[in-house]
């Protein structure tokens, strides 16, 4: 009689745990897939209303990823997106606010070197900007003012 009142406790703490996992579930829809089966992009729904989105080299390393939120029908980038180069290595970094780049934007030479930085306010380029060679020498730069 324990036995069975423990196998079924044990049951009833196992469902109560699975329904607590079930709410934190994330939902991935692969949209794509390259010829040889990898994923080429993903969707993924998070708790609230964002998606993040993630593409892929065909070596399976990331190419592009960051998160949208669904504007009208229309998927609109909010926070951090990144690119990488296909040997991992970071391509670019920005970030978005409704859509519009906002905040410091870097990309770098496949060497790893910094290639630009630079900052926008609200999808408008502001403040110093900088261009590098793959060498790191600055070879380009100017103040950004809009207008």
């Amino acid at each position: 009689m324990i036995k069975q009142f423990m196998v079924i406790t044990l049951c009833i703490v196992s469902l109560i745990g699975c329904g607590e996992a079930v709410e934190d579930l994330e939902i991935v829809e692969v949209v794509e897939v390259f010829t040889n089966g990898t994923v080429k992009e993903e969707r993924v729904q998070l708790k609230d209303d964002r998606v993040r989105i993630s593409t892929y080299h065909p070596n399976a390393e990331i190419s592009f990823e960051g998160r949208v939120v669904l504007v009208e029908g229309e998927d609109v980038k909010e926070g951090v997106w990144t690119a990488s180069y296909p040997d991992g290595g970071p391509w670019s970094r920005s970030t978005f606010i409704g859509g519009l780049r906002d905040g410091e934007y870097k990309t770098w030479h496949p060497n790893g070197q910094l290639n630009i930085r630079g900052t926008y306010d609200y999808g408008v380029a502001v403040g110093h900007w900088q261009f590098m060679d793959a060498k790191g020498f600055v070879t380009r730069e100017f103040d950004a003012a809009p207008n």
